[in-house]
């Protein structure tokens, strides 16, 4: 029912135990995250030349692990924010809201079944995938468009699901998300830049 009736369904897993199942799912978001970012410049040396068997298990592994910090750190922060807009939840009500809303994106982990089957290790490799040459690629399309759609619907349902435990709109809910990209990803991307623009400079005069 999370994926009709969100805020229904939240406010009756709120009531009775916000905790239910929170670690598992924020787990298995982590996992389909990771999963879903192999493709990644960042990710290269990890995917190529690695046994696609090996790749999801390590996804798995680290994936888990940084769905729940993440789960953990961006509660924090919506519940830190959703004070300046007179939100009510609790914070344990907030990581319930966000990792039932990872329901769409997890069952989006069913998709890596066909997609595996049908390309293999060629679906694991950086940069150029070459799949065309592949007699199933008409079929990588439809399949990776109903991730996309999994993922919209994902983020549908986290609105909904932050609205009820905040006792927000859907519109103050999403004011809520931008209040913490507006304080803490741009002011810390901000610095990041400025650091390195510094260390850069410092570099390019000493090598002068």
């Amino acid at each position: 029912s999370i994926w009709t009736q969100p805020r229904a369904t939240i406010q009756q897993i709120v009531d009775s135990d916000p905790e239910q199942s929170v670690l598992i799912l924020a787990g298995l978001g982590g996992f389909a995250g990771t999963l879903g970012s192999v493709h990644d410049p960042l990710f290269a040396p990890l995917v190529d030349g690695t046994p696609w068997f090996y790749i999801v298990l390590i996804c798995a592994l680290i994936g888990s692990l940084l769905g729940i910090a993440g789960l953990y750190v961006f509660s924090f922060l919506l519940h830190w924010t959703g004070k300046w807009l007179d939100g009510r939840a609790s914070q344990p009500f907030i990581r319930a809201a966000g990792a039932w809303a990872q329901v769409p994106i997890i069952w989006g982990l069913l998709l890596w079944v066909p997609l595996i089957a049908l390309f293999g290790q060629d679906l694991f490799r950086s940069g150029s995938f070459g799949l065309e040459s592949n007699p199933f690629f008409p079929f990588l399309f439809p399949i990776v468009s109903t991730g996309i759609v999994l993922g919209v619907w994902s983020l549908v349902v986290s609105l909904h699901c932050l609205a009820q435990v905040q006792g927000f709109s859907v519109w103050k809910a999403l004011g809520n998300y931008v209040l913490v990209v507006a304080v803490v990803v741009i002011p810390v991307t901000v610095i990041v830049v400025v650091l390195l623009t510094i260390t850069l400079g410092i570099a390019g005069s000493s090598l002068m």
